[in-house]
């Protein structure tokens, strides 16, 4: 028997009870359906090894519903930094290193954890540098091993200055200020020029160096995918694109993060074309109850 999980948005975003009800309603089994929700203090490690399991089961169907979890954070840290990195590791491990920074709230930082554990499970713990000098010597070692590749410096925006050190202090050390290319140009010098190039750079005619940190700007009319659930269905989407679906619409966010969506969804088009994504989760009740046959 065919068994569907149900990933994506928790908080407090109810989505997936009357998503429930309407696939039972179509004709799938409820045993069939997993919801890995849990109330609040029953999660343990009998639960993770049952959620572990149905996600390792290869025919089970993923579903990722990515939507608006309507709960607050004081900081809204970008998934597509995330999506990004992992689009990068999938398409070049080798060319590829991210460094992580600390967060002062808990649970940002946690998303944090979980995600560079995850990497290290996939690609290995040498992807994963520790400090700035240490991103420094990466790109300088590696620039001088294929001059002929140029640096993409993905990861947060905002107001963190982190990518401008960067830049500051490879060039101090000599490094070509042309073979670094910063895609953090605001939203006034955003073009179509500078996404083909950002899309060259993902597709691989590039090394890429992800920081992930603060974004030092708050963001209060945002509203935010949580880190871990795009990073997930990115994931599996690799593993084995054709049992995921992915369903999210730009519209059920708003400010930044609308803006961070749009740009998820144009990566997953670009680079998974014949991935199951729809933008209403109505969309996904007929090709769920055909693949839980």
């Amino acid at each position: 028997m065919k068994r569907l999980f149900l990933g994506g948005t928790c908080g407090e975003n109810p989505w997936r009870d009357p998503y429930i009800s309407t696939l039972t309603n179509a004709g799938v089994l409820p045993e069939q359906i997993f919801n890995p929700v849990l109330p609040p203090g029953t999660w343990n490690d009998e639960a993770k090894a049952a959620e572990d399991a149905v996600k390792a089961d290869p025919q089970a169907i993923m579903l990722f519903h990515l939507t608006d979890p309507r709960s607050t954070a004081p900081k809204s840290i970008s998934v597509y930094s995330y999506i990004q990195l992992l689009f990068s590791f999938y398409r070049k491990r080798n060319r590829t290193a991210v460094m992580f920074d600390t967060f002062e709230d808990a649970g940002v930082q946690k998303s944090i954890k979980a995600i560079e554990m995850d990497i290290i499970n996939r690609f290995g713990s040498d992807v994963v540098l520790p400090n700035f000098g240490s991103a420094v010597d990466y790109i300088i070692s590696e620039g001088n091993n294929n001059p002929l590749f140029a640096f993409f410096l993905s990861g947060t925006c905002g107001n963190n200055p982190m990518r401008q050190r960067l830049i500051d202090t490879l060039v101090a050390r000599n490094f070509s200020r042309n073979r670094l290319f910063d895609p953090n140009v605001g939203p006034e010098g955003w073009s179509e020029n500078t996404q083909f190039l950002e899309d060259q750079a993902m597709l691989g005619y590039s090394h890429t160096f992800c920081y992930i940190g603060d974004p030092m700007e708050d963001r209060p009319n945002d509203s935010g995918i949580s880190l871990y659930s795009g990073v997930e269905a990115l994931s599996a989407a690799f593993d084995d694109p054709n049992r995921v679906v992915i369903t999210c619409n730009p519209n059920d966010f708003s400010g930044y993060a609308k803006d961070a969506v749009e740009k998820m969804l144009s990566d997953f088009q670009l680079h998974l074309p014949n991935l199951r994504v729809y933008t209403k989760l109505e969309e996904s009740i007929e090709p769920i109850s055909q693949l839980l046959k």
